[in-house]
């Protein structure tokens, strides 16, 4: 059995600059953290050569404090009666583009023993 795939991967973390007032200096502002997009294409494969294509990133609620991450996986491929992948694209089997095999969301919150310092310095914008 012989086995040959190439995989495209992209990766990129959006930010956007923006002023607090007029003439105020601009600050960076992360909007998603880590967007990643991958997927993998069987040379070899007689079939069903485009792997379902993953989709992760994380988006900062409160800075280096609370994240909310994401992923989602995405199949061009359409199913057959007993639920198995077929070699027909699913757009051409009169469904959309994509069909979306499983999505997860999950919340992260970060804190040390400095947060409980009872300083003033340590304390987060939103």
């Amino acid at each position: 059995i012989f086995s040959s795939s190439i995989g495209l991967s992209l990766s990129n973390t959006f930010e956007a600059k923006v002023r607090d007032s007029v003439g105020a200096e601009p600050r960076k502002v992360t909007l998603l953290n880590n967007l990643n997009v991958s997927t993998s294409y069987n040379v070899a494969g007689d079939s069903l050569k485009l792997s379902p294509i993953s989709i992760r990133g994380s988006i900062p609620v409160i800075q280096n404090k609370l994240s909310i991450n994401f992923g989602t996986n995405l199949d061009i491929y359409a199913l057959n009666n007993s639920n198995r992948r077929i070699n027909k694209l699913n757009i051409d089997n009169g469904g959309s583009l994509f069909r979306m095999t499983n999505a997860n969301v999950s919340f992260g919150y970060s804190f040390s023993s400095r947060d409980f310092s009872g300083g003033t310095e340590n304390v987060n914008r939103l």
